[in-house]
């Protein structure tokens, strides 16, 4: 019995089956491949990189909010909230069509700005 080499067209060194390309990945020729003959097996586009946008509201949900709010015990109780909400004290909200509360950043600084106050003042 003879032993012969691996050749050296195929990586395991056996014949491919007949009717196979030789070429390695079994693709097709460059030239089809440039041409975009084989298949729908297009090369996907690098994904671009979103900036982020200046002009987008930062919107926070209530339990951001509250936990926010709150202190070493935990969250701000709802009821306390809601309290404020009713009395017209609490930072101006935004309720969303599905029902949903949500307070913008800026309104919430700007709620919690005019609370500060200086220790120094009567």
């Amino acid at each position: 019995m003879r032993i012969s080499p691996p050749r050296a067209d195929t990586p395991s060194g056996r014949k491919p089956p007949s009717g196979t390309p030789r070429n390695p990945g079994h693709l097709a020729p460059a030239s089809s491949r440039a041409s975009g003959v084989e298949g729908s097996a297009a090369r996907p586009t690098p994904a671009r990189k979103q900036l982020p946008r200046t002009d987008q509201r930062v919107l926070l949900t209530l339990d951001q909010v509250l936990a926010e709010l709150g202190g070493l015990d935990g969250p701000l109780p709802r009821s306390t909230w809601h309290a404020w909400q009713r009395k017209g004290t609490g930072p101006k909200t935004i309720k969303l069509p599905n029902g949903q509360t949500r307070v913008a950043r800026d309104d919430l600084n700007a709620w919690l700005d005019s609370l500060t106050r200086d220790p120094a003042a009567p």
